[in-house]
């Protein structure tokens, strides 16, 4: 199972594998929050800008995002076969899930779950 959540909400034990995807470490968190930090999965800093400074909107930002994340797709399979035996949670700072590449990457992850 692949769970998303903000870094700030609770942890919780059904949470499992709780994995940060960003670059930086997020103001405030503990790192005994969490068990994995996979700063790979996280946009780049261009990206994020021109998404926080609203110069792109979210279906763009979904597009680039996933041409970066070309490079990662050997760990993405990896993760989606994890995905079949335990629950991995990912994490950021963002509050919004509709608009977080945590979403998008677990699109991704469960795009690869069915494969053997």
């Amino acid at each position: 199972m692949i769970k998303t959540k903000s870094i700030y909400d609770e942890k919780d034990s059904s949470d499992g594998t709780r994995i940060l995807i960003m670059r930086k470490w997020p103001r405030g968190i503990k790192k005994d929050k969490i068990e994995e930090w996979e700063k790979a999965y996280a946009p780049s800093e261009k990206l994020l800008a021109d998404w926080n400074n609203d110069r792109i909107t979210f279906k763009v930002f979904k597009s680039r995002y996933l041409k970066e994340m070309k490079t990662c797709m050997d760990k993405i399979k990896e993760l989606s076969k994890r995905a079949k035996t335990e629950t991995l949670t990912l994490l950021c700072h963002e509050r919004d899930d509709e608009h977080c590449h945590r979403k998008i990457l677990r699109e991704l992850i469960e795009r690869y779950k069915n494969d053997k």
